[in-house]
């Protein structure tokens, strides 16, 4: 009878201990995969579980961010955090290599009350080999103010930076400290870098600048390509407070201009090779512009005054 006794409360505990554990854990996570730059985990509530927040950080940066802000742990996951309210497998990316991340869950019931913070520690893996460090770079989409840049690293590279610098400047100070510009970027890369540079000047040449280091910190090669950005046609002096507009943009090719400037009184549209494709004289202050007959790119359209001066905005066409 003993026996029994004492086997029908260790069946009883261990129904006890196992309830509890799911009350514990109201969202189970597992990590699918790890790379240099990603960390892929799968969540998969509990049948307690109503909604949960998913939050990753770089170490303890999430508990340096509550002292900085003075708040809870909670209230950072909760702020910062995905909330989400079914099974999910969710991939964080643009991670640092050779890094370790706390993973945090943050789950509450359907009386909305939280369940204790989870917390899981992870690393993302090394990258990068012990050879030369080279990227590769290619710049498309040139216009007069803007250019596509691509920078590509090869397997041995770790890390790198990359970017402009005029091409009479890095005349000016020299290879060496050029590159020692680029060097002192703020932002390490670690991946593809594809951006739109903007705001260049027209007619101007520029330097495409990337270098990284290996797995061993040993820079490589720099890689440097040079562009020139087109010219602009019939450049005037800009207007300093414009007062115009044109929406939507994007569009399909009809918009409306809102010229509050009654000094403005023509537009003109230009593709990005600098070609005038479109003109109109404008007047009063709300003008319908019917352009479907370009196809879908982005072009440029300047407003030009009674006085020659004149403010150019980008337009954007899709069909």
């Amino acid at each position: 009878m003993k026996k029994i006794f004492i086997l029908c409360n260790l069946i009883f505990y261990m129904f006890f201990a196992s309830a509890q554990t799911d009350r514990d854990v109201p969202v189970s996570v597992t990590i699918n995969e790890i790379t240099g730059t990603t960390v892929k985990v799968e969540f998969e509530k509990s049948e307690d579980c109503s909604s949960y927040f998913i939050l990753i950080g770089k170490g303890p940066e999430i508990e340096d961010y509550a002292g900085m802000f003075d708040k809870t742990m909670e209230e950072m996951i909760e702020w910062w955090g995905l909330q989400l309210n079914v099974d999910t497998i969710y991939t964080w990316k643009e991670l640092i290599p050779n890094t370790e991340y706390n993973i945090y869950v943050l789950a509450s019931d359907f009386s909305e009350n939280y369940f204790p913070t989870q917390n899981l520690t992870c690393q993302t893996l090394a990258i990068g080999g012990e050879g030369v460090a080279q990227q590769d770079i290619t710049v498309t989409e040139i216009t007069a103010t803007q250019a596509r840049v691509v920078v590509e690293p090869n397997e041995e590279t770790a890390m790198f930076f990359d970017g402009l610098i005029m091409k009479d400047f890095y005349d000016e100070v020299g290879a060496d400290s050029a590159i020692a510009i680029i060097k002192d970027s703020p932002y390490e890369l670690f991946e593809t870098d594809d951006w739109l540079c903007m705001d260049l000047d027209p007619d101007t040449y520029y330097y495409a600048i990337a270098i990284g280091k290996n797995i061993n910190g040993e820079w490589g090669t720099p890689s440097i390509e040079l562009f020139k950005t087109l010219q602009v046609t019939g450049l005037c002096k800009p207007i300093d407070d414009p007062m115009i507009s044109l929406y939507p943009n994007p569009n399909h090719g009809s918009f409306i201009v809102n010229n509050a400037n009654s000094e403005i009184e023509k537009m003109e549209v230009y593709d990005t090779n600098g070609k005038l494709v479109y003109a109109q004289k404008l007047s009063g202050t709300i003008s319908f512009i019917n352009v479907l007959q370009l196809k879908e790119a982005i072009y440029f359209v300047k407003f030009i005054n009674k006085s020659g001066h004149c403010y150019t905005e980008k337009l954007i066409i899709t069909k």
